[in-house]
């Protein structure tokens, strides 16, 4: 909101978590983020170039829906992440999601994450449905990337605005967010020198 509305720069509002990672909050209950004009959008898009030789990853969290934007943003990126759960609701949204990036963004890879299972059987029971449903009718390819199990004491800890993984530095969920980022990881060595992110984004700023 800052960075569209009192032209600030992405780097005057970046937050520090640590010495490695900082995160660039959207802004919370700000009706008029939903409301950007093309010039708006384009002019936060050009902003994100202050951050092009500063990380080694972007991560870009949108918001669910169709939102034009949202779209846009998960077409410009290397890596589709899609966050599932056993919810109908969800399993509908990701498929509504992907098959518009798909077929009207030409993505054909996407990475899934089953999110609130209850073990990690059912988590790949849940992948394996969304791609017997997503294979019928789209053409592309879908890889696991692995479960995170509900848990009512990190539910607790997220309420409490703290980071899980800090908190219980060991145990299940660790574990699990392990994987995921490893796996993640290695996608994205996968695409070494292959990205286009930048020149995407030039040609959409």
């Amino acid at each position: 909101a800052q960075v569209i509305f009192e032209s600030r720069s992405l780097s005057e509002i970046l937050t520090p978590l640590n010495s490695r990672i900082d995160l660039i909050s959207s802004g919370s209950g700000i009706r008029s983020l939903n409301q950007l004009s093309l010039l708006e959008r384009q002019g936060l898009m050009m902003s994100l170039f202050d951050l092009q030789y500063k990380y080694d990853y972007i991560l870009i969290d949108t918001r669910s829906g169709l939102s034009e934007y949202s779209l846009q943003l998960a077409s410009l990126s290397d890596l589709i992440v899609t966050v599932m759960t056993p919810d109908p609701a969800s399993f509908t949204d990701a498929y509504a999601m992907i098959k518009v990036l798909n077929l009207d963004f030409r993505r054909d890879q996407f990475l899934i994450v089953s999110n609130m299972i209850e073990s990690e059987e059912s988590g790949h029971q849940l992948y394996k449905k969304f791609t017997d449903v997503s294979g019928r009718f789209l053409m592309l390819s879908l890889d696991y990337l692995g479960g995170l199990s509900f848990d009512q004491g990190v539910k607790k800890i997220i309420q409490m605005q703290k980071l899980p993984i800090k908190q219980v530095p060991e145990g299940v969920h660790y574990n699990q967010v392990s994987k995921i980022v490893d796996n993640l990881v290695h996608q994205s060595i996968l695409l070494r020198g292959t990205s286009h992110f930048w020149t995407d984004l030039g040609g959409v700023a």
